[in-house]
């Protein structure tokens, strides 16, 4: 197989630059992965993927954690707020940051039975 022409390459740089444009900068994104999980694109680097019945308890609880980012709020760093990303990342804290754009974003319903806790509760 010949390499493609300049006109070629050019045509479909074209073609993908429609597709890009036509997505939506800063959009969330949902999609089932191939464990049958929900993830949630566009939040921050990596998805946020969690099975169905994760998803219902973490919206069901969406007001009370509204709540706690409210009352905590000057704890929290906010995306203006932060200086140059690093290139690590631990799951726990990605996954953590995400979901709470994901209640904040939502606006969702709360469970009475989750709490959230400003500091890590004592074990």
């Amino acid at each position: 197989m010949s390499e493609p022409t300049k006109e070629e390459l050019l045509a479909r740089i074209a073609e993908l630059e429609k597709q890009v444009g036509g997505q939506k900068t800063g959009s969330l994104d949902f999609r089932v992965s191939e464990k049958g999980g929900v993830s949630v694109y566009g939040l921050g680097r990596f998805p946020v993927t969690l099975y169905y019945e994760q998803w219902v308890r973490l919206l069901d609880s969406a007001d009370g954690l509204r709540a706690f980012l409210e009352e905590n709020k000057s704890k929290l760093k906010l995306k203006s707020e932060r200086k140059a990303p690093s290139n690590h990342c631990h799951e726990s804290s990605c996954n953590g940051f995400a979901f709470l754009m994901v209640f904040a974003a939502l606006g969702l319903r709360r469970r009475p039975s989750v709490s959230f806790y400003s500091e890590s509760p004592a074990q």
